[in-house]
């Protein structure tokens, strides 16, 4: 879960010396050094646990280095460090047109290949890569081969250009922007999604995101799963007197000074207050809405956990 949330990043501890094969060969440092981590968004906790992520980036933006390519010079030393740090999808990372001069398994200078054009990396896998760009000018494709990354957002350019200011260092930090910038990218964002709490539905009311899931007069009951750390559907829209039933499925409900894997629902503003009883693992509370309104909850032990309920007019 606190991946889901942003809570990751990259150490590359170097060696003391130079015991890099190419590093070696050359006699010099690299031209241009590339931290690259690879990264998943999520807009729920459902998703998540079903390795379904709505996008990927490279160092924490979607298509960041299409729209900001990496240059070099035709020639160049590159040495680059990739770490995917998941949580969920496997990648096999690789540049379109570049043969690899050696590759070291986490980056171990004695865990080393020879060769190839890609590298598998599980969740929290490594490796360090060096290659030389090729003589001529160019763009090269950074992409992982298991392509449904690649088509959500894991994708950038290596150009080369005679021009290109190296030597450099490209770090894995992700986007910075100011207060004022942040309020100008939320509104003019197509969608916002979070693991947790209600995004926005977006232009075309895409499913995956945020949309008001809708029940009519016809439906009773409404079942609202808490799985991932999350409410799923996390908004939905009922008629009075219909009964909402949270069921846990998260499994793991261990470590209870962390409460971990044990939820409620609880509300915070609305026509009434309402709350259910702890749940682990596989039980559930219900509470009848009867008076029309929008009610907002949270999960106590863990209050990043939002829902809304709304109850139409009779």
């Amino acid at each position: 879960m606190h991946v889901i949330f942003g809570q990751y990043g990259m150490i590359v501890v170097e060696p003391k010396e130079a015991k890099y094969k190419l590093e070696q060969e050359l006699g010099k440092k690299p031209d241009l050094e590339l931290y690259l981590l690879q990264n998943e968004f999520y807009a729920s906790g459902r998703d998540a646990i079903e390795g379904a992520p709505m996008y990927t980036a490279f160092n924490g933006r979607v298509f960041r280095y299409i729209e900001e390519p990496i240059t070099a010079k035709p020639g160049d030393y590159v040495r680059i460090n990739y770490l995917n740090v998941g949580p969920n999808l496997v990648s096999t990372f690789h540049i379109v047109g570049i043969i690899w001069d050696y590759v070291y398994w986490q980056g171990h200078p004695e865990a080393w290949m020879a060769g190839g054009q890609t590298v598998t990396s599980g969740p929290s896998d490594s490796w360090v890569i060096e290659f030389r760009v090729p003589p001529d000018e160019g763009a090269y494709t950074m992409l992982s081969h298991a392509v449904g990354s690649t088509s959500r957002g894991a994708i950038g350019l290596l150009v080369a250009d005679k021009d290109a200011d190296t030597p450099k260092t490209v770090l894995a930090e992700g986007p910075k922007w100011s207060d004022d910038e942040m309020a100008e990218i939320a509104a003019s964002a197509t969608r916002t999604i979070s693991p947790f709490a209600p995004g926005s539905a977006g232009k075309g009311m895409a499913a995956r995101a945020d949309r008001v899931v809708s029940y009519g007069p016809e439906v009773e009951e409404v079942v609202v799963e808490i799985i991932g750390n999350s409410f799923y559907p996390k908004v939905i829209e009922i008629e009075p007197g219909t009964k909402v039933t949270w069921v846990n499925e998260d499994v793991f409900t261990y470590l209870a000074g962390e409460f971990s894997g044990v939820h409620n629902a609880v509300g915070t503003l609305g026509p009434k207050r309402f709350a259910t009883p702890l749940l682990g693992h596989g039980e559930s509370a219900s509470v009848a809405f009867d008076e029309s309104g929008e009610y907002t909850y949270i999960c106590t032990p863990h209050p990043y956990m939002k829902g809304r309920i709304i109850v139409r007019q009779p």
